[in-house]
């Protein structure tokens, strides 16, 4: 404020009057969205096009009437690249940022929304709908959004002019072969790279400048850094540009042979291979044709081992790890040396992992064109199936695993195999290996009710459920993942409903486990309705039960229903010892979450008991641990009880801003505002901040907290707290 009253040169009574004005009621919480991917290679050829659209999108951010430019073309002829460098390039222009939804591993036109809030950095959760969640979040913002692969989700084009419709300031680019068909919808066809004429003999000099040329040097230095273009390679470089009519896929290609042939050689390929592999359907353009025949000529130089390993690769959605192709590729014989392979020759992109080891993808245009193969071979359902049956048993390891000490290890890479879990699941269904679906969804309903996934993992259920005919104890088990996602959600009735009948099961089948488990899920059911009488009741029994068969972890499960109870009602004393009961038992068993949670609730208790310091301190213990794991349900109770104990202190604005973080995480993640019981909680410290900052300070300090997003909350919440007193400004 003190900067813009400079520029504006006002005078003291303006500069009273800028600083005094109310801040927004609410404003949109800063999202830990991903960053723009960087492709590792420069783009070439495409500057006219990058300007053109960047003018084109600068117009659309100052209320130009196209909101929505569509980059249409063949599979490989850049629209990714070229989107990324256009967004990279108008990204100062749109002050709320640019965000990118990759959705070619999406095979179902209903996550397209999901995917726009997975790319926004929010969470779709409590049960509110990706489109209300998106309103609420940009509105008011102008974002550029950009939309990777649309072409298999056309079907999503409703919802894509609803969020249009819905958010003023929100632009999109999107890349598609097919334009979306939507009014306002601006097409920008992406022509290949113009490759050399041919009408005599060129020289190098003559097409070194070529745009197709100039890529298929540079991917040619890549795998043999000392190609150069000369005058006796200059027309079989030039002649293979023009045969591939451009496309960069191809050219990359082509040139990655480069490796172990001269491009005379490749050229003499090219020529056996097109004529035989011509002809691809009368309704598909030339130029995708022409890819198909790129494609194909690059799988015919593999050897049979090789063959047969590309093509039962294209069961894979969004990449694999060398153990998920070794359980695919089985069949195959050896797949390291055919996958190393494979690598070499650019069919398959592989790219060091963060935490270590080597994860792999095919360009999807190639995942097409493997796919048919495999279809034509008759290997589909048997590659599909082995596809399905590695990521069941990868689910229901994780499953047991985040119940311990790897937790986050655990979580990380169930997020970067959802694609293919995604996959697996619809394969089941449709096979149908209802059983296989069943076991998916069971070991896979805490990871979605930890990340936010409800609504995704309730459908994959109840689609399962529909079907009819499951075993008992698998039917059990889906109806009691369907419930507590249903409570995620905060759909209270169809969690009760949904519960009761798996408990009504479990008891059947003597399940006592799974008794246990459901149990627990009841009583907080029944809480979260305010039915404490009966929540109190299952959990006694559930706690009686573990007690006698020894279940350390389940007893911890119902001390913590126990405990909420009493913080409920107000029995701060009665919580706070059932809480540090449980706390030991967490502590043996390892599972961060309830670890997380059992630090949050002690620290609730404490506050309510008045004992400031612990309160502080317990609160500080469970924000670390739930920022560790992702959780920000946990964030944001414990930045709630940290705001009371700076309330408490004397530091008015550390409270308001760590207030309006908690708020804002809880908007982002699709939470109900704050329950009765944090009412009865917090009301008592938030209510004297107005009149200690006043109305204009605490606003703005409310809105300062809303904007910090998770790392900033996180980051002043366990920063020292300074006097505010001794700073001699109250905020």
């Amino acid at each position: 404020v003190r900067a813009l009253a400079d520029a504006l040169g006002l005078d003291e009574g303006g500069r009273a009057a800028l600083a005094g004005a109310p801040a927004p009621a609410s404003v949109p919480p800063a999202a830990e969205r991903p960053p723009l991917p960087i492709p590792p290679t420069p783009l070439i050829g495409r500057d006219d096009d990058v300007a053109a659209l960047g003018a084109a999108l600068r117009g659309a951010a100052a209320a130009a009437p196209a909101r929505l430019v569509t980059l249409t073309g063949p599979g490989g002829v850049g629209k990714t690249r070229l989107a990324l460098a256009v967004a990279a390039d108008v990204a100062a222009w749109f002050p709320d940022g640019v965000a990118f939804a990759p959705l070619a591993p999406l095979d179902d036109p209903a996550l397209v929304l999901p995917a726009v809030v997975a790319a926004l950095g929010l969470r779709e959760a409590g049960g509110r709908p990706a489109r209300a969640l998106l309103r609420a979040h940009l509105a008011g913002q102008h974002l550029l959004l950009v939309l990777d692969n649309f072409e298999h989700l056309l079907d999503a084009a409703p919802d894509i002019a609803a969020l249009l419709a819905d958010c003023p300031g929100l632009v999109l680019l999107a890349t598609s072969r097919a334009p979306l068909r939507l009014r306002g919808e601006r097409e920008w066809p992406v022509a290949p790279l113009a490759p050399p004429e041919l009408a005599r003999l060129p020289t190098a000099g003559e097409i070194a400048g070529n745009p197709a040329v100039r890529l298929f040097v540079e991917r040619a230095r890549e795998v043999a850094p000392g190609f150069a273009l000369a005058q006796a390679n200059a027309a079989a470089v030039a002649a293979i540009c023009r045969r591939l009519d451009g496309l960069p896929l191809a050219i990359e290609l082509a040139a990655a042979r480069v490796r172990l042939l001269s491009p005379t050689e490749v050229l003499a390929r090219l020529d056996r291979a097109l004529p035989l592999l011509a002809g691809g359907a009368r309704d598909l353009p030339a130029r995708q044709r022409t890819m198909r025949d790129a494609i194909a000529w690059s799988y015919e130089l593999l050897d049979p081992a090789g063959q047969a390993l590309f093509r039962r690769l294209s069961v894979f959605a969004g990449g694999w790890d060398l153990a998920a192709a070794e359980a695919v590729g089985a069949p195959a014989g050896d797949v390291l040396g055919p996958l190393a392979g494979l690598v070499e020759q650019s069919l398959v992109v592989a790219a060091a992992e963060a935490g270590g080891g080597t994860r792999y993808r095919l360009l999807e245009p190639v995942r097409e064109y493997a796919r048919e193969r495999l279809e034509e071979g008759g290997e589909a359902e048997d590659a599909r199936r082995r596809h399905a049956e590695y990521y069941l048993a990868l689910a229901e390891r994780a499953g047991l695993e985040l119940a311990g000490p790897a937790q986050v290890a655990w979580l990380a890479r169930l997020d970067r195999e959802q694609d293919n879990v995604r996959a697996a699941m619809a394969w089941a269904l449709a096979a149908p290996r209802l059983d296989i679906a069943a076991r998916l969804g069971w070991a896979l309903h805490i990871f979605w009710a930890m990340r936010g996934h409800h609504r995704e993992g309730r459908r994959w259920l109840e689609a399962a459920l529909a079907r009819g005919g499951l075993p008992p104890a698998a039917e059990a088990r889906a109806v009691a993942a369907v419930g507590l996602l249903a409570r995620m959600e905060g759909d209270y009735e169809t969690a009760m409903t949904h519960l009761g009948r798996a408990l009504a099961l479990f008891r059947e089948q003597r399940d006592t486990p799974s008794i246990l488990a459901t149990l627990s899920r009841l009583g907080h059911a029944a809480r979260l309705r305010g039915d404490y009488r009966r929540a109190r009741t299952l959990a006694e029994e559930g706690l009686a039960l573990a007690r006698e068969v020894g279940d350390r972890a389940r007893v911890v499960w119902m001390l913590d229903v126990l405990g909420l109870v009493a913080l409920a009602e107000g029995d701060y004393a009665r919580a706070a010892a059932v809480f540090a009961e449980a706390l030991p038992l967490a502590e043996a068993e390892g599972d961060g979450r309830y670890l997380a949670g059992l630090q949050a609730n002690l620290g609730a208790a404490a506050l309510g008991q008045g004992r400031h310091a612990e309160a502080g301190a317990r609160s500080r213990a469970g924000l670390e641990l739930s920022a560790g794991l992702g959780l920000r349900r946990g964030v944001a109770i414990n930045l709630d009880t940290l705001a009371s104990v700076a309330a408490a202190a004397g530091q008015p604005g550390r409270a308001a801003r760590l207030y309006g973080a908690a708020e804002a995480l809880r908007e982002a993640e699709g939470l109900a505002p704050w329950s009765p019981a944090d009412r009865a909680l917090h009301e008592p410290h938030l209510r004297p901040l107005r009149a200690r900052l006043g109305e204009a300070a605490f606003t703005a300090a409310w809105a300062e907290g809303r904007a910090l997003g998770l790392e900033g909350a996180v980051a002043l919440a366990l920063s020292p707290a300074a006097s505010e007193a001794a700073a001699g400004n109250g905020s």
